[in-house]
């Protein structure tokens, strides 16, 4: 989805918008190293209030140290900060997500509890 597809079809409650805001401040700074951005979670169902949004990328490798340096609260081992900046979570696609070398890109796309698929959705930047 573009990303203006995506905030007119997930921007149906107050707390969603307030969420998008944070999140539209992370995809633009993703834009800037030609990420490629996932949305998981409550934020890409029909729950009216979800308590945030969670989102993995990936990037060229050379990008990514560009990102980490100019952006660290992204790699800190708390998402506490950026939840609070922006709203949500953001992860490395390729990082380990569940200490097992699940990637946050698998692990997004798996039922939690089981190996069933689920879809996540990407946004075009």
């Amino acid at each position: 989805m573009t990303w203006e597809e995506f905030n007119d079809f997930f921007s149906f409650s107050i707390r969603r918008k307030e969420l998008l805001v944070g999140l539209e401040k992370v995809l633009l700074i993703l834009k800037e190293i030609d990420a490629k951005i996932y949305i998981d979670g409550s934020f890409v169902t029909d729950k009216l209030e979800p308590g945030d949004w969670d989102a993995c990328f990936d990037c060229p490798p050379d990008k990514l140290i560009e990102l980490i340096t100019k952006y660290p609260i992204f790699f800190l081992p708390t998402s506490k900060p950026q939840k609070d900046l922006y709203k949500g979570e953001l992860y490395y696609a390729q990082s380990d997500a569940d200490g097992c070398g699940t990637t946050f890109l698998k692990f997004f796309q798996q039922i939690r509890g089981s190996s069933d698929k689920k879809g996540i959705i990407e946004i075009i930047l």
